[in-house]
C-alpha cells in the first residue's frame, strides 16, 4: 500500500536558555515543536555535565517528538545530521514504541503491513557517552497530570513520609496553557510537594493547513507516544534539580488492550506507553545510553482502579480538584475517559456526584458505558480500566440503588452470569510482581495498599 508521506526529517534543533525548538520537514511541509522549561538553562547544564551529553539528550527529545508525524505513514525518518547520537538500541526502541503505541492508529487505517519508517542515519558516526545525575536534596520527581491517579500517588508518598517534587506540563493540543497549569495547581495545593516545576509544549501539527488540505480524507486520526515523550522530556529538569527517581501514577489496568488484532498477532492497547513493558524498555535504554543512575517507576502499578478508589476514599473531598479529560478540560462529560471516572466515583465515593447528571440514563453515554462493561465489540480507545473493573463499578452502583437504562441492561445481561466475588478477588489485590518500585520506597508504600485492601473487602459484605 502506498505511503501518504515519503520523507520525514528532523531538520534543525535550536536551543535558547530553557527553550528548545525542533524543526521537521514532511515532504514539502514544515512543522515545529517548541518546549519551554521553567528553571532550566541548557547552557548551564552543558557547563555542568558537558555539551555533548546535553546535546545528545536534546536530540532524543526531538527525535521522539518526531514520532507524531508517523501518523502520516512516512517511508523514511531522516536524522542523518544527528547520527552521532543514534545507535542500534535507539532503532530497536523506536520500533518497539511504534508497533505498540501506534497499533490502534494502524488498525484505524487498515495498515497491518506498516511497521514504521526506515530510520536513516550514518551507522559509523555514533559516539558512546553517558552521564550520572548529580543528586540533590530531593531524589524524587513526581509527574503530575492532575487526575485522580496523581492525587492518590501524591498522598501515598506523603503518608509514607517520602519527600517529592512535582513536575507538570501543558500542551497546545489541550487548549490554553494558563488554564492547564491552573487546573493542576489547584490539585497540587491539596498536597505537599517540596518543589513545583512547569513545562510548556507548543505544537503546530494539529492546527496546520497540511492536515486540513493535503492529507484531508487520507488520515482519520493522529497518534503520538505521549508517555514515552514525557519520560525523555523530564530528563533536563532532573539533571537541573538533581532528581534521579521519576515517579508516575499508572495503574495496572493499563496492561490490557482493547482487543487482539490477529493480522498483526498482538493486542491493540491504547495505553501501552503506560505499561510495565514500556517501563522496562525505557528504563533500560536511558540507563544504558543516557543517564546511568536514572530510574522511573509507577507507584500504582501493583494495583487496579478498584483499589485506587479505596485509597481515594481518604481524600475524596479533593476529587473535585482533579481533571482527566483530553477533549475539554476539566471535563467534557461525554468522552470515554470522563464517563469512566464518573462511573467509579459514583460506585465508590460517598460525596456528591462528580457532576450532577445520571449517565446511566443519558443517551449520549449509552454506547460508551456498554463498551466499558463488554457489551459491545471492544473497550474504548482511552485510558480506562479493564472490562471487569468497570463491571464491578456498575455492580456497586446497582447495590447502592442507582437507576437508569444501563443499570437495567446490566441486570438483564450480566448480573446472573458474572461471578462478582471472583472479580473482586482479582481487583482488590496487591501484586508484588510486574512493577519497578524500588525497595526503599515499596516498603513504605505497601502497608497503605494492604489497608485499602481490607477496606475493599468490607465494601462487599
Amino acid at each position: 500500500m502506498q505511503n501518504f508521506l515519503q520523507n520525514l526529517a528532523l531538520e534543525n534543533i535550536y536551543v535558547d536558555g530553557g527553550q528548545l525548538i525542533f524543526h521537521y520537514s514532511a515532504d514539502t511541509h514544515a512543522f515545529w515543536t517548541e518546549l519551554y522549561y521553567e528553571g532550566v538553562d541548557f547552557n548551564t547544564l552543558k557547563e555542568r555535565y558537558s555539551p555533548s551529553i546535553i546535546d545528545n539528550l536534546i536530540f532524543h527529545i526531538g527525535f521522539i517528538e518526531g514520532f507524531k508525524y508517523f501518523s502520516l505513514f512516512p517511508r523514511v525518518y531522516n536524522v542523518l545530521r544527528y547520527s552521532k547520537f543514534v545507535n542500534k538500541d535507539l532503532i530497536d526502541l523506536s520500533y518497539l514504541i511504534y508497533n505498540n503505541v501506534f497499533a490502534q492508529h494502524k488498525w484505524e487505517h487498515s495498515r497491518p503491513d506498516y511497521s514504521g519508517p526506515k530510520i536513516v542515519f550514518d551507522t559509523s558516526a555514533y559516539k558512546d557517552e553517558t552521564t550520572e545525575i548529580q543528586i540533590g536534596d530531593i531524589a524524587m520527581l513526581f509527574s503530575c497530570g492532575g487526575g485522580k491517579d496523581s492525587l492518590v500517588s501524591m498522598k501515598l508518598l506523603e503518608r509514607a513520609n517520602i519527600p517529592y517534587a512535582v513536575s507538570q506540563y501543558s500542551h497546545s493540543i489541550y487548549g490554553r496553557h494558563e488554564k492547564q497549569h491552573q487546573l493542576i495547581d489547584h490539585l497540587v495545593k491539596d498536597c505537599h510537594p517540596v518543589e513545583q516545576n512547569r513545562m510548556y509544549i507548543l505544537d503546530d501539527f494539529l492546527d496546520g493547513p497540511a492536515l486540513r488540505h493535503h492529507f484531508a480524507g487520507k488520515i482519520k486520526t493522529l497518534c503520538a507516544p505521549e508517555t514515552p515523550c514525557s519520560i525523555f522530556e523530564a530528563l533536563p529538569l532532573m539533571l537541573t534539580r538533581g532528581y534521579n527517581y521519576l515517579c508516575i501514577g499508572h495503574e495496572r489496568d493499563a496492561e490490557t488492550g482493547s482487543f487482539f488484532w490477529e493480522e498483526i498477532n498482538q493486542e491493540v492497547n491504547h495505553q501501552w506507553g503506560k505499561s510495565y513493558e514500556a517501563e522496562l524498555a525505557l528504563n533500560s535504554y536511558i540507563q544504558k545510553n543516557l543517564v546511568s543512575n536514572f530510574r522511573f517507576f509507577s507507584i500504582l502499578k501493583p494495583i487496579y482502579d478498584f483499589l485506587i478508589f479505596q485509597l481515594l476514599r481518604k481524600d475524596q473531598e479533593y476529587i473535585f480538584h482533579t481533571h482527566s479529560c483530553n477533549i475539554e478540560k476539566p471535563w467534557c462529560k461525554r468522552c470515554p475517559k470522563c464517563i469512566y471516572v464518573w462511573l467509579l466515583c459514583e460506585a465508590y465515593l460517598d460525596k456528591q456526584r462528580l457532576w450532577e447528571e445520571n449517565l446511566f440514563d443519558l443517551p449520549e453515554a449509552e454506547d460508551t458505558l456498554l463498551q466499558l462493561v463488554g457489551l459491545q465489540e471492544y473497550r474504548p480507545f482511552e485510558c480506562v480500566g479493564e472490562i471487569d473493573d468497570a463491571r464491578l463499578a456498575v455492580y456497586f452502583c446497582m447495590k447502592k440503588g442507582c437507576t437508569g437504562k444501563i443499570i437495567n441492561i446490566f441486570k438483564q445481561e450480566l448480573v446472573d452470569r458474572v461471578d462478582f466475588s471472583a472479580i473482586l478477588q482479582k481487583y482488590n489485590a496487591v501484586y508484588t510482581t510486574g512493577h519497578l518500585i524500588p525497595d526503599i520506597f515499596a516498603n513504605r508504600i505497601w502497608p497503605q495498599f494492604y489497608a485499602a485492601q481490607v477496606a475493599g473487602d468490607g465494601l462487599f459484605r
